[in-house]
């Protein structure tokens, strides 16, 4: 009993090394079902997903039959690890007699990191025709793997599907959809999801802004972004570093420095502390605006904050060019 109250109390604490090796010990005692479980969910936190898989096999052994939570625990900890993990909680999948709604929507996160977006379709349509039909999470899990494979129009697809079946979109439904709608450059759809979500009474949050502000940015709709910054405002929503970095970059990229030196400045008065894109789209509106005093300031305060420097996306008439902050220095001292 001692031995198992100090594998929990590493568990919790942070030498996890120390954990691994007190639970491979401890797999071949008397460990119950349950404990099975808090180890698996354990190494699941810790992306420690051969831990799980070893767990699982020795309840086999011991005969003592994984029911869908340790099923689902062993493949959540599969995923997320890398592709070799999500494989294994494919294969893990393939074992599960009767797959309920936690082992279906496990397999289909498994996807994303295995990058099978045919697969996570098919899964879904499975669970259709299952006893087990979609819920919301399984078409969370749906959108994001096509979102993530680049099939924005696909990810739309299933939201469409989504709101003509019984189950009514929420905020994370709604933000998958516009994060998607970033990706296909499509901002005007993208602003038709959140005049839904009005519609629909589904409170919009910061993240449902931050990837429409995304979209418009990628479209160069600079206006759009700063309107969408304001409604954040006025709905008492607080801005990130991602909102802010994405109105940087939807002024820089419409060449409106002197709008992206403005948010700059609200940004640094917020207290936010600007990532590499915020800075890389200040030091792209530096150039324009040849200010480059200001420009070897900002490269100096990247280098102390150990912050690399972000390629930025190609300017109008130079779709095909990648332009680093250094080059936007360079420009500016021109």
């Amino acid at each position: 009993m001692a031995r198992k109250e100090a594998l929990w109390a590493l568990l919790r604490g942070k030498n996890w090394q120390r954990a691994i090796q007190a639970a491979e010990k401890l797999l071949l005692e008397e460990l119950v079902p349950r404990e099975f479980l808090a180890l698996m969910r354990s190494a699941g936190r810790r992306s420690a997903w051969p831990l799980s898989l070893e767990a699982l096999e020795t309840m086999r052994k011991r005969e003592l039959p994984p029911d869908e939570l340790h099923y689902t625990a062993a493949m959540r900890a599969c995923t997320s690890a890398d592709a070799a993990g999500g494989s294994a909680a494919l294969r893990l999948f393939g074992e599960v007699e009767k797959p309920s709604h936690l082992t279906f929507t496990a397999a289909i996160s498994s996807c994303g990191v295995t990058r099978e977006w045919e697969l996570a379709l098919e899964l879904l349509n499975l669970m259709a025709l299952s006893s087990h039909p979609p819920d919301l999470v399984a078409f969370h899990a749906a959108v994001t793997v096509c979102r993530q494979a680049r099939k924005s129009r696909l990810a739309l697809k299933l939201i469409d599907s989504l709101r003509r079946s019984e189950l009514q979109p929420d905020v994370v439904a709604y933000s998958a959809a516009i994060a998607a709608c970033e990706e296909g450059f499509r901002w005007m759809r993208a602003l038709s999801f959140l005049k839904q979500m009005d519609q629909d009474a589904v409170a919009a949050n910061v993240v449902s802004f931050s990837s429409a502000m995304s979209a418009c940015a990628n479209a160069r709709h600079w206006d759009h972004a700063l309107d969408l910054m304001v409604r954040m405002r006025q709905k008492a929503i607080e801005p990130n570093v991602v909102t802010h970095s994405a109105v940087l970059s939807a002024c820089d990229k419409a060449h409106q420095w002197q709008w992206t030196l403005q948010q700059w400045v609200e940004m640094k008065e917020s207290g936010i502390r600007p990532n590499r894109i915020s800075y890389s789209a200040i030091l792209g509106s530096m150039g324009i605006g040849l200010h480059w005093p200001q420009s070897l300031f900002l490269l100096d305060e990247m280098w102390h904050r150990k912050v690399s420097p972000a390629p930025r996306g190609g300017r109008p008439g130079a779709p095909g060019d990648r332009e680093t902050p250094f080059r936007c220095v360079i420009r500016a001292t021109k």
